[in-house]
């Protein structure tokens, strides 16, 4: 009985607390459970190792780098911008980059490597320098028709023109030289000066070319110039493009450019092409031109003329051959032949043009024969003739003619005669005298005999039209280089042709002195490829000289001048004057006499730019057989400081 006590008071104890009874009572509360831990930021993923690489060139380059993620997440790899010959492999804890650059690829360059875990990512820099691997480098041998073109590296300003004549041009950070080149291993330049090209100009330089690595259009060469220092570089050959321009022009700086005509719209071209140095026998013709006007149409790339035999070329070339007979010296004339013409406009806007030149006899050698003749060749090879033109366009600029402003650029290319004189062409310069009307004068130098031509005028989206005694023209200002302006003159040859001259075009300066005209100049060239140099030198006592010699020191002064009252100077040699003391006692002496041939040149400050002088130029000549001719154009000459 005392043992069931506490189990019953226990019941008793639940039932007062709780029990099923009638009344109400309060529920229990259910408990808050506790917060769930915060998982862990994730953590982006890392690389360590060196991030710079110098690689060398034409071969493996292996670099491991460490990765590492603390969550043991997958991760993923990349390369910004990546180049093709970059591949990488990434594995658990590391990452292998492979870098196989070839010769073309050397340079600088900075990735961007990332690496992520899906979640998060980290970026990186790595440095990579591509440098050269002479122990890869090749003897390669380039043929003839691999080199000719036009070989360019931008980054370090340098361009090669390798014509098919063996003439060409090398530039470097803009300067110029033109260069005769020749391939048997090397390929061998010999560089001369602008405008005195080969016989009778010295040599200014020697480049050997090695190229020691090919592919494609691009190559790796070695240069070694006179002094044997060297020069590394890549050079890409410029690709073919369609034509977008109707007007080229030599690559010197001048105050007339002979342009070549491309007419789109008819498929015409009038352009000119020149020999390296023309063999006749004994004879060698330097930089012998010849002029062709072809229709041409477009394959593979290159224009090429529409023609199934060879092309009679205008004009014939005559050259002095010794009669072993006679032992007179008779004038030989041979017909030239162009054939395989093709014309390539490139990249950069250069034109070239290529033709196989092949001569005949032309002359009637009867009662002779060409054996009696010394050294003239019976047959004569085939020649390659080759020329290289940049392009040119009408300006943007907005061009205004102001009233009472003299201008430079010629109005009048057709032939007239002026008293005695036959005036080949003239209107170099031209006064504006209002808003249609204009002035233009033609002086026969050293005479007093002269015209003065009123012409109307309208200038309208840059294009110049002038009516001049009854005559239209039109002509178009362009663009040249170095910022300069010319002005095209269109004419008609003798055979029904058309051609192009572009004449400097600016506003005429004046109140130039007598000191402006006062040293020693150099002619501003008509060709790259000239191979003598124009020398004009006006000391101050009017004594002076203006010659073509190949040695630009001899300064032998042996011409008279004259300071005109018009602020020109007038020149005169001084054969044929023996007794003379100054220009006009010269002048007037070799007038005087029927068995002098008389020349006179007059220039007249336009412009001077730095070291360039522009001028305008008047030629007057009187031949032994009475016959008398004078044009007017537009010179520059480079003032030589020593």
């Amino acid at each position: 009985m005392e043992k069931l006590l506490p189990v019953l008071l226990s019941a008793s104890l639940l039932t007062a607390c709780g029990g099923s009874g009638g009344g109400s009572s309060p529920q229990p509360s259910t408990p808050t459970p506790a917060p769930a831990p915060t998982p862990a930021p994730n953590e982006a993923p890392t690389i360590s190792g060196t991030f710079t690489l110098n690689a060398k060139a034409a071969q493996s380059n292996k670099i491991v780098l460490n990765t590492a993620d603390k969550e043991n997440d997958q991760l993923s790899f990349s390369i910004a911008n990546k180049p093709e010959w970059v591949s990488f492999r990434l594995t658990d804890n590391q990452l292998e980059l492979d870098f196989q650059p070839g010769f073309f690829d050397i340079d600088d360059y900075q990735l961007k490597f990332r690496i992520s875990d899906g979640k998060d990512a980290t970026e990186y820099d790595f440095n990579l320098v591509v440098e050269d691997n002479r122990d890869q480098w090749q003897e390669i041998d380039m043929t003839e028709a691999e080199t000719i073109g036009i070989w360019s590296n931008t980054k370090e300003n340098t361009r090669f023109v390798f014509l098919s004549n063996k003439t060409g041009l090398h530039t470097k950070e803009g300067e110029s030289k033109p260069l005769s080149w020749s391939s048997p291993d090397t390929i061998d330049m010999r560089l001369y000066n602008l405008g005195c090209f080969q016989n009778g100009c010295s040599q200014q330089d020697f480049l050997e070319m090695s190229v020691v690595a090919q592919e494609q259009d691009r190559i790796r060469v070695r240069i070694l110039n006179n002094d044997n220092n060297e020069t590394v570089l890549n050079l890409v050959k410029e690709q073919s493009v369609t034509n977008q321009h109707k007007y080229y022009i030599p690559l010197f700086e001048s105050g007339i450019h002979n342009a070549t005509i491309f007419n789109a719209e008819a498929n015409t071209i009038d352009t000119v092409v020149a020999l390296n140095t023309l063999s006749l026998g004994e004879h060698g013709l330097t930089n012998y031109g010849f002029r062709i006007s072809t229709a041409i149409s477009l394959e593979d790339g290159f224009y090429r003329a529409n023609n199934n035999e060879p092309i009679l070329l205008p004009g014939q070339v005559s050259v002095s051959f010794r009669n072993n007979v006679t032992n007179d010296f008779n004038q030989i004339s041979f017909n030239a032949f162009a054939d395989n013409i093709t014309v390539t406009i490139l990249e950069s806007g250069l034109l070239t043009t290529s033709a196989d030149i092949r001569l005949e006899l032309a002359s009637d050698l009867s009662p002779y024969s060409a054996s009696d003749y010394f050294n003239l060749p019976t047959t004569i090879p085939v020649q390659q003739a080759s020329n290289i033109l940049q392009a040119v366009s009408k300006t943007s600029e907005q061009i205004q003619l102001v009233p009472g402003n003299s201008y430079s650029g010629l109005l009048i290319p057709e032939s007239r005669i002026i008293g005695d004189t036959e005036y080949l062409s003239g209107g170099a310069t031209y006064k504006i005298l209002d808003d249609t009307q204009g002035e233009v004068t033609l002086n026969v130098v050293g005479t007093d005999e002269q015209e003065t031509h009123n012409f109307t005028w309208q200038l309208d989206n840059n294009t110049l039209s002038v009516m001049l005694n009854g005559v239209e023209s039109k002509h178009d200002i362009i663009s040249l280089p170095n910022n300069n302006l010319g002005l095209t003159t269109s004419f008609e040859r003798s055979d029904g042709s058309s051609g192009a001259n572009i004449y400097g075009f600016n506003q005429v300066s004046n109140g130039f002195s007598r000191q402006d005209y006062l040293g020693k100049f150099r002619h501003a060239f008509f060709s790259v490829f000239d191979d003598t140099e124009l020398i004009l030198i006006l000391n101050d006592d009017s004594r002076g000289k203006y010659t073509a010699t190949p040695d630009s020191s001899s300064d032998f002064i042996d011409d008279y001048w004259k300071y005109e009252d018009d602020g020109s100077v007038s020149i005169t040699g001084s054969f044929g004057c023996d007794n003379a003391i100054n220009y006009d006692q010269c002048l007037s002496a070799k007038l005087a006499n029927p068995n002098v041939n008389t020349t006179v040149r007059n220039i007249k400050l336009i412009s001077i730019n730095g070291d360039t002088y522009k001028f305008h130029y008047s030629f007057f000549a009187k031949f032994r057989d009475g016959s008398q001719r004078a044009f007017q154009s537009i010179r520059y000459f480079q003032k030589i400081t020593e």
